[in-house]
């Protein structure tokens, strides 16, 4: 390699050029090999990126939408955790990495722009002129180790998403506190009516005594009422 005599007791050979492994298939006297930097699967990584980042905001606005007819909210109308989510993401996406180029810090510099739904759309000519140019500088974009756009969005979602005291866990716990309250609020209302249906049958018990008693007297005073008619 480089007119360096190399030797290997494997035809697998993957430490001799950083990132580019050798699967050597027959002896040769010379050969040429030329590397290139693999384009088509950044833009694909990066297209996976954007894809992935719309399906959060597609997810979100589809589960927050109010029907005006049905009078019913989605599953996640009214709530402002994922609003809060999304506004965030939203504001490391459209920010600027601090450290690098003017011309090479932002996503919008490479083709990815932000549309008025807040999706993203890629514009794969663009990042390919960007690739072309400074593969490096657009990979710093994304992987600077301090204030890259996919390291804090990796840092942000790995807090919201943590399962004891992250934003989404945190509402959940809410949420099912709301609901144990409500069920003891219903148990008690329950009782609170049996109690009260159990009164108003005693009442309407007694009531119902009362009348016969009423009733009988009546006849009673209706009979006495004839004798003394009769007799007179």
């Amino acid at each position: 390699v480089d007119n360096l005599s190399i030797t290997r007791s494997s035809n697998t050979v993957s430490d001799v050029l950083d990132g580019v492994t050798f699967t050597l298939k027959q002896e040769s006297a010379s050969a040429t090999i030329t590397v290139e930097d693999d384009t088509g699967s950044i833009t694909e990584n990066i297209q996976a990126f954007v894809d992935a980042y719309n399906d959060i905001v597609n997810y979100i606005s589809t589960n927050s939408t109010y029907d005006t007819e049905t009078h019913e909210g989605g599953p996640l109308y009214a709530e402002s955790t994922p609003k809060n989510i999304i506004s965030h993401l939203r504001s490391i996406i459209t920010s600027r990495v601090t450290g690098l180029p003017e011309d090479l810090r932002a996503l919008s510099q490479i083709g990815v722009s932000t549309n008025r739904d807040g999706t993203l759309t890629l514009n794969t000519s663009t990042l390919s002129e960007k690739l072309s140019t400074d593969l490096e500088g657009v990979a710093d974009i994304f992987t600077d180790s301090t204030n890259g756009i996919a390291v804090r969005i990796y840092d942000y979602t790995d807090d919201v998403t943590d399962t004891v005291d992250g934003s989404i866990q945190i509402r959940v716990d809410g949420l099912q506190s709301t609901v144990a309250d409500i069920s003891d609020e219903i148990t008690d209302l329950e009782e609170r009516l049996d109690r009260i249906e159990a009164d108003l049958r005693r009442q309407f018990a007694a009531l119902e005594a009362m009348l016969t008693g009423f009733s009988a007297q009546s006849s009673f005073l209706s009979g006495l009422t004839s004798q003394w008619n009769n007799n007179g």
